[in-house]
C-alpha cells in the first residue's frame, strides 16, 4: 500500500507532465484507454502492481515513488514460469496460468523499449522452452492456439534482442521460427509481424530492395490485420524506400497515418501494439528519417537536434538512435557539433546495450578521424568509445 506521504495519482501526474506527454499519449504507451488514466491519477494508491511497474518504466518513475523496489522493475521477468498441477499432469492450462503468461510476455516488451535489453532477455529462452512443453502437452485447440501465440512473441524477442547485438544469424534464426509458429498458430497478423522484423534486419544489412519484398509479403498477410500492424508495416516499407531514394515513401506514411487514426491500443489481444510500439511518434521519426535520407537536411536537423525536448527519456532506444541520426547530418552539414550529439547518443546507447547504435557511432567517429584527425572533438569522441 503507499505510504501516507506519497499519492500514487499525483505522481504519475507529475511526471507524465514532466515527459510532455498528454493524457492519451501515456494510455497508448501502456495499452489502456485515457479513461483509465484519468482514474489513476485521482488515486492515491493503485493495488495493481503490473500496472504501476508499467508505469514506472514508461515514465522513468523512481520505484519508491509508486511503492516498487528496483528489482521489481527488471526481476519481475526473471521470475521462473508459472506452473501448476495442471500443467504438470497433461490437463488443460488454467486461465490463470495462461493470463500470467501473456503478462510476463508484456513486461518483457516494457523491458526491451523503455530499459535495457538485458533484462528482456533474462529467462526468456527458459521460459520459451517451457511454453514449447505446454503446446506439446496437447490440450484445446484454443488453449494450443493461444500459446502459440506467446511462444512466436517469445521468439520474435529474443530475435529482436540478438538483431541489436548485432548478432544476425542468431536474429534470422529467431524470426523464422516465430514465422512458422505463427503458421502453426493459423495467426496470419503475428507472421506478418516475423516477416517485418526480417525486413528490418535485411535494411540494417544495406539489403533494402529484399526487405521491400518482405514487406510487400507481409501486407499481404496482414490485409485484415488490426491498424496497429498495418501502420507499422507502411512505417517500416517507408523507410526501405527512402533509402532506395524513392519519394513513394511518403505515400506509404500517409497510408500509415490514416491507420493511425484507426489505433486503439487497449484493443490489442494479439499484442502487436503492444510489442511494436507504432504510435504518432514512430510516424514523425519516420518522416524526419526519409527526408533526411532523400536530402531534405535542414527541416530534419531541426527535428533531430530537438530530442531534448520532446518529452520522450522513457524510450531510450528511440533517443539513442535520433540523437546518432542528429550527429551523421550535421557531418553532412559540415558541422562539427555531430561530435557532441555522437558522444551523448553513444552513451544512451552503451546505457542500454544497443549494440547496433554504438556501432553506428564508431562508423560515424572513423569517418571523422580520418577526415579530422587532429580536432580534439573527434578525438574525445575516439577516446570515449575506446573506453568501452
Amino acid at each position: 500500500m503507499a505510504s501516507e506521504s506519497i499519492h500514487h495519482g499525483e505522481v504519475i501526474q507529475a511526471y507524465r507532465r514532466l515527459r510532455g506527454l498528454t493524457q492519451e499519449e501515456l494510455a497508448q504507451r501502456i495499452g489502456r484507454s485515457r479513461r483509465t488514466i484519468v482514474s489513476l491519477e485521482q488515486q492515491h494508491s493503485i493495488p495493481n502492481i503490473r500496472l504501476r511497474r508499467a508505469l514506472a518504466l514508461v515514465l522513468s518513475i523512481p520505484p519508491h515513488l509508486l511503492d516498487l523496489t528496483e528489482q521489481s522493475l527488471a526481476a519481475w521477468s526473471f521470475a521462473p514460469p508459472p506452473s501448476s498441477p495442471s500443467t504438470t499432469s497433461g490437463l488443460p492450462l488454467g486461465e490463470m496460468e495462461m493470463r500470467t503468461l501473456l503478462d510476463h510476455v508484456r513486461l518483457r516488451f516494457d523491458l526491451y523499449y523503455f530499459t535495457n535489453a538485458r533484462y528482456a532477455a533474462e529467462g526468456l529462452r527458459e521460459q520459451r522452452e517451457y511454453v514449447t512443453t505446454l503446446v506439446k502437452q496437447g490440450g484445446s485447440a484454443h488453449t494450443r492456439k493461444r500459446l502459440l501465440i506467446v511462444l512466436s512473441h517469445l521468439y520474435r524477442l529474443d530475435g529482436m534482442i540478438a538483431r541489436d547485438a548485432l548478432d544476425y544469424p542468431t536474429a534470422e534464426f529467431d524470426f523464422q521460427q516465430a514465422s512458422l509458429v505463427a503458421q502453426e498458430a493459423s495467426c496470419p497478423e503475428l507472421e506478418a509481424l516475423a516477416l517485418a522484423c526480417r525486413a528490418v534486419l535485411f535494411v540494417r544489412q544495406r539489403r533494402e530492395a529484399v526487405a521491400l519484398q518482405c514487406y510487400d509479403a507481409a501486407h499481404a498477410m496482414a490485409r485484415h490485420a488490426s491498424p496497429a500492424l498495418k501502420a507499422y508495416l507502411a512505417i517500416g516499407a517507408a523507410e526501405a524506400q527512402s533509402l532506395l531514394k524513392d519519394e513513394a515513401c511518403f505515400r506509404a506514411l500517409e497510408q500509415a497515418h490514416r491507420w493511425l487514426r484507426l489505433l486503439d491500443p487497449a484493443d490489442d489481444p494479439l499484442l502487436l501494439y503492444r510489442s511494436t510500439r507504432c504510435s504518432k511518434q514512430t510516424l514523425t521519426d519516420c518522416w524526419m528519417a526519409c527526408r533526411a535520407a532523400l536530402g531534405h537536411i535542414e527541416p530534419a536537423l531541426e527535428y533531430y537536434s530537438d530530442i531534448e525536448y520532446q518529452g520522450d527519456s522513457a524510450m531510450p532506444r528511440r533517443q539513442a538512435r535520433m540523437l546518432i541520426q542528429c550527429a551523421r547530418l550535421l557531418y553532412q552539414n559540415r558541422d562539427m557539433s555531430c561530435c557532441f550529439y555522437a558522444t551523448e547518443g553513444f552513451r544512451r546507447a552503451k546505457a542500454i546495450e544497443s549494440y547496433y547504435n554504438m556501432q553506428q557511432v564508431k562508423d560515424l567517429a572513423l569517418t571523422l578521424k580520418a577526415r579530422f584527425p587532429k580536432d580534439h572533438r573527434v578525438q574525445e569522441l575516439i577516446e570515449i568509445i575506446n573506453r568501452v
